[in-house]
């Protein structure tokens, strides 16, 4: 069975993610959205799943038919991408820090909670 796995942000650390993620047989990366479109096509150019960037979330989701988002974008941005991520069933990862503060963390948190979201962070992407 293939996982498929889609991104948010297209930073390096969403790269680093990719690389990993590209490493295992059992995923298929199905697609990416950042707030830049331009690195999330050269992403997806860059680990051969062209033409699968999108414009929101919401896209992401219905479009690529992820399993699990990995949630890769700066501690300011967290809450508020993780506030749009959680309204779909895919199991989230979030790449630490989840929030810039303890009051952040704990939001995003509830929200997940709220929204009987399956949530991870990522502690090291290397393993």
């Amino acid at each position: 069975m293939t996982c498929k796995v889609a991104f948010i942000g297209a930073g390096y650390m969403a790269e680093e993610h990719i690389k990993a993620f590209t490493s295992i047989p059992q995923v298929s990366i199905t697609g990416i959205y950042s707030k830049t479109p331009e690195k999330a096509a050269q992403l997806a150019f860059k680990y051969n799943f062209s033409g699968r960037y999108y414009s929101s979330v919401a896209e992401l989701y219905e479009k690529s038919k992820a399993d699990m988002v990995v949630i890769a974008v700066s501690e300011l941005a967290v809450n508020k991408i993780c506030t749009e991520a959680f309204q779909f069933p895919w199991v989230c990862l979030i790449e630490k820090p989840v929030g810039y503060n303890y009051e952040d963390a704990l939001n995003i948190a509830n929200t997940a909670a709220l929204n009987s979201t399956s949530v991870f962070v990522a502690l090291n992407r290397r393993m």
